[in-house]
């Protein structure tokens, strides 16, 4: 659980990192219409270029391929301020729901439901709920209040069609060209075509939605706008060597005002972070209580509150959850034990 969990805190630092702005001022146009609610779902891919040559714990001198992953999310907004979120990441699913200043979680192969309630969450410097950060209705906010942007030609989608199937056919010779060389110094550059060519066919998904919701494409440098986080130091300072010179692109609906897709490469020029919807409604009248965060009756409920003015507030809530959580897994142990069966000396026969 730990560890699914950081990766998932690591995933929401990345994306927050996409939240940057630019050199020249512009401001995204005001949309046409109020984002009222929106259910999607698509793909996160994430990126980390190759180091080279390293050496590993051994000492020796070994090409470090980088590395690069990608898992589907679906997502659900209602204004204002209800957030589901569904991730399958590593073949775990996870799922939140968000009210306010209450977060649930549910992992269906924990088999219990986590409550966070967070208090004095306006006096907070950051955001603490991931999902919120991770959440395309928290980026149609900030963009909105951003004026360092540079707003980026209108596309063609039907000469990028053309681009993007030439560039499917490009990719695909070069993977095969690099699967059949053994030279473990070219698989860097295999990895990178690999996660090139998913990017561009989800890019193809995606056209057909971008038709039927134009969108303003806008880029920001990531280093302008580290004042406008969402949040800082989940990853600590790797991230930000790692980004603050590259680029962020959002592709953001003009009707609603809501990103679509984002992009954000690293300091070599890679993508390094890549997230779009495939499938999208916007604005068809969703109610709060439709968006619920599916676990089924009677699923053990921990629940911890905490005060974050607490500069402990973190450690706090973990502590408070691993005891409960402790004490839980201890009552299914000794419940799941088969019950003694008492063993008694057979009855002698009468002679």
């Amino acid at each position: 659980m730990a560890h699914r969990t950081h990766r998932i805190a690591t995933l929401a630092a990345v994306l927050s990192l996409a939240v940057l702005g630019a050199a020249r001022a512009e401001k995204l146009p005001e949309p046409t219409s109020v984002l009222k609610d929106y259910d999607g779902s698509g793909i996160v891919q994430i990126s980390i270029p190759s180091r080279g040559v390293v050496k590993d714990k051994d000492g020796k001198q070994v090409v470090d391929p980088g590395y690069s992953t990608w898992f589907p999310f679906r997502q659900t907004y209602v204004n204002p301020g209800r957030i589901y979120m569904a991730v399958n990441l590593l073949g775990t699913l996870q799922a939140t729901l968000v009210q306010d200043n209450v977060e649930r979680t549910f992992v269906p192969s924990a088999g219990y439901v986590i409550e966070r309630n967070y208090k004095n969450l306006d006096k907070a410097d950051e955001h603490p709920i991931n999902t919120v950060q991770m959440a395309m209705a928290t980026y149609a906010a900030v963009l909105k209040e951003l004026d360092s942007g540079r707003i980026l030609p209108e596309e063609n989608l039907d000469q990028l069609k053309e681009r993007h199937t030439k560039r499917l056919e490009e990719l695909k010779k070069l993977r095969a060209e690099l699967a059949a060389n053994p030279d473990p110094a070219l698989e860097p550059k295999a990895q990178a075509a690999a996660a090139e060519a998913a990017r561009v066919r989800d890019d193809l998904d995606q056209l057909d939605l971008r038709r039927t919701h134009p969108c303003t494409v806008i880029e920001f440098l990531n280093k302008d706008l580290m004042r406008h986080l969402l949040v800082r130091g989940l990853m600590g300072e790797n991230t930000s060597d790692l980004l603050d010179k590259g680029k962020t692109t959002f592709w953001v609906t003009k009707a609603e005002g809501l990103p679509i897709k984002i992009e954000t490469t690293a300091n070599d020029g890679t993508v390094a972070v890549f997230m779009l919807f495939k499938e999208l409604k916007i604005n068809k009248g969703l109610h709060p209580g439709e968006v619920v965060l599916g676990n089924p009756p009677g699923t053990r409920l921990f629940r911890t509150t905490v005060d974050l003015r607490d500069k402990d507030w973190e450690r706090k809530m973990q502590e408070d959850l691993n005891s409960q959580i402790e004490q839980y897994e201890k009552e299914v142990q000794r419940n799941s034990r088969p019950p003694l069966t008492p063993v008694f000396p057979k009855n002698k026969k009468k002679k």
